[in-house]
């Protein structure tokens, strides 16, 4: 999949960031948390389309920290954190952040070519540790993460989208039956 004009500019903008960073996560956290922020305040009223640029800033992101060799586990950890410390930040719909990023994050990891379970993995229980501090319980953090794993792995093909599904379930870290019901309503 291409890269729309936003996640482009977003994967320049972070580039310039991250090059040269020492930490890869806090320096990936910080530009996408900016990103996130300016994107949806510039948009003016947040809704289901403007949080589209949700998972186009995190597309962009995780296609940067591939373009500068960064670990993309740090990176994903990085872009979760900032996308949904920037959602909470203007009020957004905590759920559809956490849905809408982890959608990005895999769609692009598919991208670049990387181990797509991995990252959705990662995102995925990331998603889980930040469930706190975006006021959203780690049950229903789970399901809306899982639900964006899946839906973004299965918008690239669903070879794809088997690869994300077999790595959610495989998993020891994610709760099985959460990730099977969240499989469910993808």
């Amino acid at each position: 999949m291409a890269l729309t004009a936003l996640g482009k500019k977003v994967k320049d903008a972070i580039i310039g960031s991250i090059s040269g960073a020492s930490d890869i996560l806090d320096a990936t956290r910080s530009s996408v948390k900016d990103q996130v922020v300016g994107t949806l305040r510039d948009a003016g009223t947040v809704s289901t389309t403007t949080m589209d640029t949700v998972t186009d800033v995190a597309t962009g992101a995780i296609e940067a920290v591939g373009t500068v060799g960064g670990s993309l586990i740090d990176g994903t950890k990085g872009i979760v954190r900032g996308s949904l410390k920037g959602v909470s930040e203007v009020g957004a719909d905590a759920g559809e952040g956490v849905e809408r990023t982890v959608k990005g994050v895999v769609m692009g990891a598919a991208d670049i070519g990387t181990d797509v379970g991995r990252v959705a993995v990662s995102a995925v229980e990331e998603s889980i540790a930040a469930a706190g501090s975006i006021g959203l319980t780690a049950e229903e953090t789970a399901t809306r993460a899982a639900v964006g794993a899946v839906r973004g792995a299965r918008q690239v093909g669903e070879e794809v989208g088997n690869t994300v599904k077999t790595a959610l379930l495989s998993a020891a870290s994610l709760p099985r039956e959460i990730i099977q019901a969240a499989i469910g309503k993808a």
